[in-house]
């Protein structure tokens, strides 16, 4: 089974620029009748809606491991996919990833694919015919940055 993680970058100035990596709570301090009331609270500075990354802190042999909970910026969320690149690093939702596929090397966004239920890679255009890959079935994968830090990634196909 593949495992559900989650990761996203922090919401305070201190660690927005760190990635959290963890399990994925969302939670409202209190409820409204109505979704604007919502947005009001935001505007006032009160909004209830907080979202996290729940993770395992450290600790020594039969000792209890400490948890911990971090707010995050939810328009950086990422789901981990289940697959690792050819240097075992993680591949995440919103990576960019440089995918081999018979000798040919193109640069992908990891996305969620809503019609077939799936994780693709694709490089935005949606004539799929030859504009994404089944990261499963690349010869070769390797993650070389994210769409949050690393845009400037996106420059189209290597030859």
């Amino acid at each position: 089974m593949r495992e559900i993680l989650f990761k996203a970058k922090g919401i305070d100035k201190d660690d927005c620029d760190r990635w959290y990596e963890g399990y994925y709570w969302f939670t409202k301090d209190y409820m409204f009748c109505f979704s604007e009331d919502y947005e009001k609270a935001a505007k006032q500075g009160r909004d209830p809606r907080h979202h996290y990354i729940l993770f395992d802190g450290y600790s020594d042999w039969c000792m209890p491991v400490p948890k911990y909970k971090a707010e995050i910026n939810p328009e950086t969320l990422c789901q981990y996919i289940g697959l690792k690149d050819k240097n075992g690093n993680k591949i995440w939702e919103n990576d960019i990833v440089e995918c081999i596929w018979n000798g040919k090397s193109n640069i992908y966004i990891v996305i969620w694919d809503e019609d077939e239920q799936d994780f693709k890679a694709t490089n935005g255009d949606k004539n799929y015919s030859n504009n994404f890959a089944y990261l499963g079935s690349c010869d070769e994968i390797e993650v070389l940055g994210t769409i949050f830090d690393n845009p400037e990634l996106l420059v189209g196909d290597k030859k």
